[in-house]
């Protein structure tokens, strides 16, 4: 038979309200530390788990928050496998502030149409919405309809409110800067092909792609260097490339292929001795095993913490706008990045 409030008060003598303050409201602090450890050691002893659902229910909170983000394309393959990261760092820091967190599919969020409200959010089952990029616009108009807080994940940068995004300008500004102190003069930026496409088309692409972009062209021309990009991934298609180039650093927009490292062998380069290598988004977390690639890390880990820390801040102010949070960066030259030699030099 499970063990209740009444049970532990009446065995020390202390008033189910006394008992309910210390386990469960978070008033424990009114109380002696004698008292307090009273109703400690009796809830232990006699096995007391709380009703976290019935507390919810009075409180009028799910202590749920949820998560939305395209997960995958069609046929299930996955396309957007970096949020894995943050989810966890999200995980663990509303689990401390006692929050759970749940994904949401974009099903559920009537991503294919309509304007009314979706049930998952007229049924208020969150308290609050971390919402990563390419999750419908319209979310934030059902979050202020519903009254519902919502922060967002590497989109709306500049924003000034409930925006949490990495300054890619200012990491690729960072990036490029390392490399032209080194002596590199001939750079040239790694880019999909498919990217490169919409871009070049006026489409629209994910923030960061368009700031790296930009960034990485606006350095060289105001230094008079040239701009010298490598769309799509193909391993002749990078062969020519780089030996066109002439090229004495290859900046990556994120990961570097297999294909890359056999293309620059073909080409008769040698990583870093002839060709340094970086990448404007490297995963910190995962652990350099042998060969370690240069760049900028993202700690999406860290991340997912902070965002905890400012979702949990606005539920415990309710009104209080969640303030934007740009996330800087640092560049490592790891085992890729080095002074050029040979062709590239100074």
């Amino acid at each position: 038979m499970a063990v209740g409030i009444k049970d532990i008060a009446t065995r020390l003598g202390l008033s189910a309200n006394t008992v309910s303050n210390i386990l469960n409201r978070g008033l424990a602090e009114k109380y002696s530390p004698e008292t307090r450890s009273r109703v400690v050691k009796a809830s232990q002893k006699l096995g007391y788990r709380p009703d976290r659902a019935a507390q919810n229910m009075r409180a009028g909170k799910s202590r749920m928050v949820g998560f939305a983000a395209v997960n995958a394309s069609a046929g299930g393959r996955l396309d957007n496998y970096g949020i894995l990261p943050f989810m966890v760092g999200l995980s663990h820091g509303l689990t401390e502030g006692g929050f759970h967190l749940t994904m949401v599919e974009l099903s559920e969020m009537g991503a294919d149409g309509g304007l009314d409200l979706p049930r998952i959010l007229e049924e208020r089952f969150f308290d609050a919405f971390v919402v990563h990029y390419g999750a419908p616009e319209r979310l934030g108009e059902w979050a202020r309809r519903s009254k519902t807080p919502v922060l967002w994940w590497d989109c709306r940068p500049g924003a000034k409110e409930a925006s949490l995004y990495r300054d890619e300008a200012e990491v690729t500004r960072i990036l490029m800067e390392r490399l032209f102190e080194l002596g590199h003069r001939r750079i040239a930026l790694l880019v999909g092909e498919e990217g490169w496409g919409r871009y070049q088309r006026g489409e629209a692409v994910h923030y960061s792609f368009a700031e790296r972009l930009q960034t990485y062209t606006a350095f060289l021309e105001s230094r008079g260097l040239p701009v010298l990009p490598l769309a799509g991934y193909g391993i002749q298609e990078l062969q020519r490339g780089l030996a066109e180039s002439e090229a004495t650093a290859v900046v990556s927009m994120g990961a570097v292929s297999e294909s890359f490292f056999l293309a620059a062998s073909r080409a008769g380069l040698s990583i870093p001795e002839d060709l340094s290598l970086a990448s404007l988004d490297l995963e910190a977390r995962i652990p350099a095993r042998g060969f370690r690639l240069g760049g900028v890390p993202y700690d999406r880990f860290a991340a997912g913490q902070l965002a905890a820390r400012l979702v949990l801040e606005r539920l415990d102010a309710p009104g209080k706008p969640i303030p934007s949070h740009p996330i800087p960066g640092v560049c490592v030259d790891g085992d890729s990045i080095r002074a050029p030699r040979g062709r590239g030099a100074k």
